[in-house]
């Protein structure tokens, strides 16, 4: 071995040693607003491509999109030199169709599906994994120096993405003058945190480019096979923005083939929460299409002006699609305390410390904590209305101190509040918050709120609350046998006539509710869920217990019914859950509780996108309620049967 290799194989076995674990989300750059000079920072090229992410682990290659989408079929020269690496590696790059003089040309990256014509390369920028050792612990610098050594220079469609250090300026004006859409800056000692948008990467804009979501379109002279232009938006907290219209940079050749796209997805009402004004020849689409656009700048109104159609990207998720603000040098690089100010609904909501960082093993800031409630709003708030509200604080986040808020003392005027008789005195109140829109959301978030916890019960009928809980809490047992009770509670549920809806904890259980339309008193229904623990504890002696002592409850999943009562909180459906990984207490459907069930998997990043297409699968929970006498009558049969 020589010395070069026995350096390279000292600096990756620096990484962890582990098997590789996928699909990987790429990590993301904020954009802002000039480029600078840093002395430890890189600077790239901006490919106006596909983002991809390559595995090549021996006999098994893949090529995929920021979505998960296989692109291995799509691009056979880049597969075909994928598969011919000789060592385990797993690439981020960017796939681009190159012109004669090396630019990426986005539209002809579009049609090279179709035609095959021009040159594909996939550009590499990252290592994340090499010969069994995770690199993504490891300082970018040391990853680009390991990727530079071991990823050959003879190919010819895979190729290293080069780039300079700390001299951002000379480097951004060079790439204006050779045509490309911006330029990359990344922190050389920054660590790989998949799905993150880090502001250790930068983007910085040569020319305005925005992705965008297609709602509508016009025709031309009634034209059946034909258009004149794409009418476009952006979502904001859950709402699709219009902004524009597009009618130039189509090929004529393409107008035929988008015009069928568009018929296939058509539409009789508008998606965009304010639709432009309404002219004769507009037809309306489902927003499931999504669009790069090139612009000159923003009006006042927020709509583009002369802005170009380059093309349909494939590989984005059109709920995601945001409108890009660049960060300025100010917010980029300030260490000291900052705020902002946001209109919502009608009311002004200061947000403070957004670039605080929340989930420190996942980079996930409290600004982006902040943005998952504004766009889960719509879903979680009819859980919310209505609702005291026991704040559960993490103004460091995770790692730090944390404590519960219920005694309010001061908010603005918007913000409704209620004298509730305390649990421990009626002679005493507790002046809670209530939470009735997405400003009181926002604003409650930012007091550094990671996990929503309401009452049961609503205002006005306090002492009766809405469902009964069951909380699943298993302890040193797999979690195959959370499932196997939950199971259980489900075909209980069943036989006495309740209907039952399930959601993740969050953490490491299950969440049982029962629907019961604020119809019993506390007593009533805490009455009613200790028998219904009882009766599963029957059936399932040797892997449940009712007992809370943690000695009795080893090995078991503890049946938690002790949640049914006035004052009593837990975590809401759609809450965040202060653990690594930001997860989400998130409803399933019954189907989806089998032995592949990972809880983990429903997080800060991925509950949105569900939501969106699936709705609120908790929605019933706030419907019909049992009747509990009739209930308890086949209930009493079921645990004399027990004995």
């Amino acid at each position: 071995m020589g010395a070069q290799e026995k350096t390279l194989s000292s600096v990756y076995r620096q990484g962890t040693k582990k098997r590789f674990e996928g699909p990987v989300k790429p990590m993301l750059p904020v954009l802002v607003e000039r480029p600078f000079d840093k002395r430890g920072w890189v600077f790239e090229i901006k490919w106006d491509g596909y983002r991809a992410i390559a595995e090549c682990l021996g006999k098994e290659t893949k090529l995929y999109s920021r979505n998960g989408n296989d692109f291995l079929a799509f691009y056979p020269p880049v597969a075909k030199e994928l598969k011919e690496i000789s060592f385990e590696a797993v690439f981020d790059g960017e796939i681009v169709v190159t012109d004669n003089k090396g630019r990426s040309d986005f539209s002809q990256l579009q049609n090279y599906r179709r035609t095959g014509s021009g040159t594909v390369v996939y550009y590499v920028f990252d290592l994340l994994y090499y010969e069994g050792f995770d690199l993504t612990g490891l300082p970018l610098a040391t990853r680009k120096f390991i990727l530079r050594s071991v990823l050959p220079s003879s190919l010819r469609h895979i190729k290293f993405s080069n780039h300079i250090e700390q001299r951002g300026r000379v480097f951004y004006e060079k790439a204006s003058k050779f045509g490309v859409e911006g330029i990359i800056a990344k922190d050389g000692s920054s660590l790989y945190t998949p799905g993150t948008r880090s502001r250790s990467w930068n983007k910085i804009k040569v020319v305005n480019q925005q992705e965008m979501v297609v709602g509508g379109f016009t025709i031309a002279d009634k034209s059946e096979n034909s258009f004149r232009s794409l009418l476009v938006g952006v979502y904001e907290s859950g709402k699709l923005i219009y902004c524009g219209t597009v009618g130039s940079g189509f090929k004529s050749e393409e107008l035929v083939e988008i015009r069928k796209r568009l018929d296939e997805i058509s539409a009789s009402d508008s998606p965009f929460f304010t639709p432009p004004d309404p002219k004769e020849g507009i037809r309306w689409v489902q927003p499931c299409l999504v669009c790069v656009v090139r612009f000159t700048e923003w009006t006042q109104a927020g709509v583009m002006r002369h802005p170009v159609f380059l093309g349909f990207r494939e590989d984005k998720d059109a709920h995601a699609v945001r409108r890009e603000r660049a960060e300025t040098d100010k917010q980029r690089f300030s260490v000291k305390v900052w705020e902002s100010r946001v209109e919502v609904g009608g009311n002004t909501v200061i947000l403070t410390n957004t670039d605080k960082i929340y989930f420190p093993r996942d980079g996930i800031s409290k600004g982006e904590v902040i943005e998952y409630y504004r766009e889960i709003a719509p879903w979680i708030l009819p859980h919310l209305v209505d609702r005291p509200q026991s704040l559960h604080r993490f103004p460091d986040g995770i790692g730090g101190k944390e404590f519960f808020h219920k005694n309010i003392e001061t908010t603005p005027e918007w913000i409704e509040t209620e004298r509730v008789a305390s649990e421990e005195s009626s002679a005493e109140s507790v002046r809670y918050m209530l939470c009735q829109n997405e400003a009181s959301l926002i604003y409650i978030v930012n007091l550094g709120t990671i996990e929503i916890n309401p009452w049961l019960s609503r205002r006005g009928r306090y002492d009766f609350p809405d469902y009964m809980v069951i909380d699943l809490d298993p302890l040193q047992i797999p979690f195959s046998q959370v499932v196997r009770t939950a199971w259980a509670f489900n075909s209980l549920c069943n036989q006495i006539g309740a209907a039952s809806y399930i959601k993740t904890s969050g953490a490491t259980g299950l969440h049982i509710f029962v629907p019961l339309n604020a119809a019993y008193h506390y007593e009533q229904v805490r009455q009613f869920a200790m028998l219904c623990c009882h009766a599963i504890n029957k059936k399932l002696p040797d892997i449940t217990t009712i007992q809370r002592s943690p000695a009795h409850r080893r090995g078991r999943v503890y049946l938690d019914y002790l949640q049914n009562s006035r004052g009593k909180t837990m975590a809401t459906v759609y809450s965040v859950r202060p653990r690594n990984g930001a997860t989400v207490s998130t409803p399933l459907l019954w189907q989806e509780v089998t032995d592949k069930l990972d809880p983990s998997k429903f997080t800060i990043r991925t509950t949105l996108s569900r939501v969106q297409k699936r709705g609120d699968l908790w929605k019933p929970v706030l419907g019909e309620g049992a009747d509990i006498k009739k209930s308890l009558s086949r209930l009493g049969r079921i645990l004399f049967d027990y004995g």
